[in-house]
């Protein structure tokens, strides 16, 4: 049986297109009950293939499994798998609430993963400080702190327990985050001379995301005063404003540089990256306005409810304009072999 290889962060697909039905879709009422179930089961049909290529590959595919496991960076792409079946599971608790059987398997194999995940990082954090990188490593490494933060999201969603035991976790996530930041401030020094449309990579939108997943992570434990969280929110929202005028400088360069196909208008895996950070920021800060835990402001609220509403607007464009390029670039890929 042959099985092509998978792009080991193909998972960043169920990712996005799993916070966006579990968050921003939500706040379209065109998008009601009907729409979330619709939506549930379209991702499970994509995600079925996925995670069998991505099982298989790993599994049978040892030139597959090595290359993935010996990179230093590229096995941060595992984080993807974790996140995205943390993901799916609490689509399905929220819109298939009596699969527990089933979410309760997937949680027990995802957890699992996430161990072994831990020590792979941990070895490879290590390689990444005792050797020279710094000039390879992106927002792939903070997938560390998103796999860690999506298993306190899905432990919290799936079983009773005491919100205490979950802090560890998210501190460890933290702690990933922290390592994988200063590893970026090396490579991205800014009295160094770099290259914005070259060296600037798409997974760098992480460095917010990871940090709005660490926020509902915290939200979703009550870990914090509301005042700290507000604290927190803001730190997240001035990150995001800053690495996203980055983006939007890169993408001007680019397309003066490259033209607009080139430019921003080819598709790349990557790119999923920045629909599944747009799309946690939104659960972030709808699940800080919606808990009974956090008393936030009532002129400050009603702001962030207006402003959700327009990020859920943005954040469902981009996934369009993502799916457009994902197909544009599958048709032009089927013509070519068509014409061997």
């Amino acid at each position: 049986m042959k099985i092509n290889r998978i792009n080991p962060t193909s998972a960043a697909f169920i990712m996005s297109l799993g916070i966006f039905v579990y968050g921003p879709a939500t706040s379209f009422s065109i998008f009601g009950l009907r729409f979330g179930v619709i939506s549930t089961i379209l991702l499970l049909i994509v995600w079925l293939p996925i995670y069998f290529q991505l099982s298989y590959s790993f599994l049978f595919d040892k030139v597959y499994r090595l290359t993935l496991l010996q990179n230093p960076i590229q096995s941060f792409a595992v984080g993807t798998w974790i996140a995205g079946i943390s993901v799916l599971c609490n689509v399905l608790i929220k819109y298939f609430p009596d699969f527990r059987n089933i979410i309760y398997f997937m949680t027990f194999i995802n957890v699992s993963i996430w161990i072994c995940f831990v020590f792979l990082i941990v070895y490879n954090f290590i390689q990444l400080y005792k050797h020279d990188y710094k000039d390879k490593v992106h927002g792939l490494i903070l997938l560390s702190a998103v796999a860690t933060q999506s298993i306190v999201l899905l432990i919290n969603s799936v079983f009773p327990i005491k919100f205490a035991y979950l802090r560890p976790i998210i501190v460890l996530g933290l702690l990933f985050y922290a390592l994988g930041i200063i590893l970026l401030l090396n490579r991205y020094n800014f009295t160094k001379k770099w290259d914005l449309v070259t060296d600037w990579n798409n997974t760098n939108c992480v460095i917010h995301g990871a940090l709005s997943i660490t926020g509902l992570a915290i939200v979703s434990t009550q870990s914090l005063s509301t005042n700290a969280m507000l604290a927190f929110w803001t730190l997240v929202f001035i990150l995001l404003v800053f690495i996203e005028i980055i983006e939007i400088i890169r993408a001007t360069k680019r397309i003066q540089s490259l033209g607009f196909k080139k430019g921003i208008g080819n598709y790349h895996i990557s790119q999923w990256s920045r629909n599944f950070t747009f799309g946690m920021f939104y659960a972030f800060t709808r699940h800080m306005l919606d808990s009974p835990h956090y008393t936030v402001p009532t002129v400050l609220s009603k702001i962030l409810v207006q402003f959700i509403t327009i990020w859920a607007m943005l954040t469902a464009f981009l996934l369009l304009y993502e799916i457009a390029l994902y197909m544009l670039d599958y048709f032009n890929k089927r013509r070519a072999l068509s014409q061997k």
